[in-house]
């Protein structure tokens, strides 16, 4: 059976053993089409382009500092050229000679009109009426006209007395009248009116209401109407005489001619006076128009000239073209250089798992009040989820030594994980080493304040036994974790290459734990056999907003290809630990 990735890094005595096969590798953890694919990789960066502080503040000062000059200069240049737009005293036109050439026109055509109009009246007016003939009456036409006028105005009066007070005496009255007296039935009634009325004296003097005194005085209102009816007769035997008397019709009147009337000079003036009217009121309307638009251009001119932008409106402007300058410059190097986002695009970009992400977490008020949790260092947190879970994923590995390593670009950020995922082994009662083997800044030690030197470095050198290399970091309620720190920093290719020796010594050693973490930058990492890592398992650290894609998917494939079994990644997702070598 050949050899697994195990037996390149075991040592002498226990190369050739069969070793446990490998993790499979975790399926996918998104099953998104293609569109949905390329929303999220579109929100991602959109989210990165916020964390990049540099490109964002560089592009906003200088966009902020351009727009703030260009609001400043600008205005002025605007308002010289809108001091050239003013209008000139010669582009202005004279609406006053428009005017009164307008109501001189109007006031010719009105005359015209007039002129035509009493024309057209004159030529179509009927023509005039022949005199009327003068009515002469014979004389004794005229005789008999004056004494039937006559009549009539003597009866009129009596009639009219007569129908106010219908009396015995206006009875009398009337038929006295000269043109009633000559008649025999007027006579007899007056006479008969007279006898009754003395009749009904006598009765009257008996006083009472007698019926022969009644009857009486309905015989004289008969008689009285009878001379009544009589006058009237008269009056309208005179009227039909009166209307009688007509005079013979005189002979037609010789025809009128009418005058010849001459109405198409009057139109054609009238023409000629409206053309002339219309066109002076064209010049007027014109020239108001031209008036107005230079009236505009003017006060538009003038409002340019005299504009003076705010300075909060100013620098707000300058403000929010600042900031959308930085954010596009921020995207844009986002977008030319792609930057790990979250857990979710990790896991989509290397189909490897994400153990763990580390973020801020809100101080706990309680870790000052116990001086265990004082002497602890800051940068411990292995109550932490993050640290927690990446533990118990390693716990349950089965290996056949219990050890992995922590590898990634970030010194600081491996330092602090392998120094939190040994506390929490610590915490869960487990015996713990933590090797450092980033011989460069050896920042482990600093994590956990102990001691840096004797280290790996000696080991490396053989200037130092393992037992003096080891130290302990007591943390919490009397948590201790064994240490090997790296000892003095030696460059990356200054450093001496492990041999079979030193592998063996550290098998040894990691019997003796639990759990061994080890820290080893990863260009070490991908060495493959001629590196210090005593098992394959490894773990990459990638930070969030700063590690490349393309670098993630190149350490991912240089980390297969160096034979190494990569359990997964955790992600940090903070700001890069304070930790100085």
């Amino acid at each position: 059976m050949p050899n697994s990735p195990v037996s390149d890094f075991a040592p002498p005595e226990l190369r050739g053993r069969v070793a446990e096969p490998p993790h499979p590798e975790p399926p996918h953890p998104e099953r998104r089409g293609r569109g949905q694919r390329r929303v999220a990789w579109a929100g991602a960066r959109a989210r990165n382009a916020l964390r990049h502080p540099l490109p964002f503040g560089v592009a906003a000062g200088i966009a902020f500092a351009a727009t703030l000059l260009a609001l400043i200069l600008v205005p002025r240049q605007a308002q010289r050229a809108f001091a050239r737009l003013m209008p000139s005293p010669a582009e202005w036109r004279d609406t006053a000679a428009a005017q009164a050439r307008v109501d001189s026109a109007r006031t010719a055509a009105l005359a015209a009109r007039q002129r035509f109009l009493a024309a057209r009246a004159a030529a179509t007016a009927p023509p005039p009426a022949p005199p009327a003939p003068i009515v002469v009456l014979t004389p004794e036409q005229l005789r008999q006209r004056d004494s039937l006028r006559a009549a009539i105005a003597n009866l009129q009066p009596a009639l009219a007395r007569v129908e106010r007070s219908p009396l015995p005496a206006s009875y009398r009255a009337l038929g006295e009248l000269p043109e009633l007296a000559g008649e025999a039935r007027v006579a007899r009634l007056l006479d008969s009116l007279s006898a009754v009325e003395r009749e009904r004296e006598e009765f009257a003097a008996l006083g009472g209401v007698d019926p022969v005194y009644v009857a009486l005085t309905t015989r004289l209102n008969a008689i009285g109407r009878t001379i009544q009816q009589i006058a009237q007769e008269h009056v309208a035997s005179a009227q039909q005489a009166l209307d009688a008397l007509r005079p013979e019709p005189p002979p037609p009147p010789p025809p009128v001619e009418r005058p010849a009337i001459d109405t198409i000079g009057p139109m054609h003036a009238l023409r000629a006076a409206e053309t002339a009217q219309a066109t002076a009121e064209r010049a007027l309307a014109d020239a108001r128009r031209t008036n107005a638009r230079l009236a505009a251009r003017a006060e538009l001119a003038r409002r340019g000239a005299n504009f003076i932008a705010p300075p909060l409106a100013v620098l707000g402007a300058a403000l929010v073209l600042a900031l959308v300058a930085g954010y596009t410059a921020a995207l844009v190097a986002e977008l030319r250089a792609p930057r790990v986002a979250d857990a979710a695009e990790i896991e989509r970009e290397t189909r490897r798992r994400v153990l763990a992400v580390v973020q801020p977490r809100p101080p706990v008020p309680d870790r000052d009040r116990r001086r265990a949790d004082v002497r602890t260092p800051q940068l411990l947190d292995p109550m932490a989820d993050a640290y927690r879970m990446l533990y118990l994923h390693i716990s349950p590995t089965g290996a056949a030594l219990p050890i992995v390593t922590i590898t990634g670009e970030e010194p600081a950020v491996l330092a602090t994980v392998a120094a939190n995922l040994a506390a929490a082994a610590a915490e869960d009662a487990r015996t713990t080493l933590l090797l450092d083997a980033d011989l460069a800044t050896g920042l482990v030690a600093s994590a956990l304040r102990v001691r840096p030197v004797p280290g790996v470095s000696e080991l490396l050198r053989g200037e130092a036994a393992w037992s003096d290399t080891v130290t302990s970091a007591v943390f919490g309620r009397e948590r201790v974790v064994d240490v090997i720190p790296a000892g003095r920093p030696l460059a990356p290719g200054r450093q001496p290459p492990p041999d079979d020796a030193f592998r063996l010594e550290l098998h040894r050693l990691a019997r003796r734990y639990d759990l061994t973490v080890m820290t080893a930058p990863l260009a070490h990492a991908c060495r493959g056999a001629t590196s210090m890592l005593p098992a394959p398992d490894v773990i990459l650290c990638v930070r969030a907003a700063a590690t490349h894609i393309t670098d993630l998917r190149s350490a991912v494939s240089a980390l297969q290809g160096a034979g190494l079994r990569l359990q997964g990644v955790v992600l940090w997702d903070d700001a890069v630990p304070a930790v100085a070598p």
